[in-house]
């Protein structure tokens, strides 16, 4: 026997909220979007739009930070298709670093983005730290270094955040994450071009209540179904 689900607002709230809950767990996912402008000086892309899906877990809108230097900047205006993986997989260093370098990108983007975005520190300088961890980096703090391994400049809002990570280093803990923002690893599909941090807003906490409230009635509706 078939039971249809009925599409009603609490139904579907709980649903959309499982997805937004199951979407860490799946071992593969996919986003779809539209590349339509740049932010800053270099590596900096706002307002790219997930097929509709994946918005759902994502948002509609992100920014997205190159952490690739020797693939080719995406053209603008351009669609491009990501596979989401984890930090180990777009690091250079070993897989044993991988949950560090996490931790250090989240304290970046937890530092540094929101001046980014307000012009208050330059772009091409952010991007350029997220290169020393994912480049340089091999488990030490000293492995991040003005002009040293793939990443060299002179920039001054890039030795200052830099100098200022590594100060920050041994208090920055594995298991350190944004409270404010999620940061997400994206591969091109199309190897020519760059990988790329996704950073979205950490959704709100009427969210999670919207979420909760929502499973609370799928719950409702499945037992009084099951009662008939």
């Amino acid at each position: 026997m078939t039971t249809k689900i009925a599409s009603s607002m609490p139904v579907r709230t709980a649903l959309v909220c499982l997805a937004m809950l199951g979407a860490g767990q799946t071992m593969a996912q996919t986003l779809t979007g539209n590349v339509t402008n740049r932010e800053g000086n270099g590596g900096w892309i706002a307002d790219i739009t997930f097929a509709t899906g994946s918005s759902s877990v994502y948002g509609a809108t992100g920014v997205i930070a190159c952490i690739e230097p020797g693939a080719d900047f995406p053209a603008l205006p351009s669609t491009h298709t990501y596979d989401v993986v984890d930090a180990a997989s777009v690091i250079n260093a070993s897989a044993t670093y991988a949950n560090k370098a996490d931790a250090l990108m989240n304290w970046v983007v937890d530092h540094y983005y929101t001046q980014t975005l307000a012009w208050n520190i330059d772009g091409q300088d952010f991007n350029q730290v997220l290169w020393e961890i994912t480049q340089d980096f091999t488990g030490t703090a000293s492995s991040m270094a003005f002009n040293t391994g793939a990443v060299q400049s002179t920039r001054t809002d890039y030795e200052t955040m830099l100098s200022e990570l590594k100060s920050a280093y041994s208090s920055i803990s594995d298991t350190y994450r944004s409270s404010t923002f999620q940061v997400h690893y994206l591969v091109d599909r199309d190897t020519r071009y760059q990988n790329m941090i996704l950073v979205t807003a950490v959704p709100e906490p009427s969210t999670y209540l919207m979420m909760f409230a929502g499973v609370g009635a799928l719950l409702v509706w499945r037992r009084r179904s099951g009662a008939r």
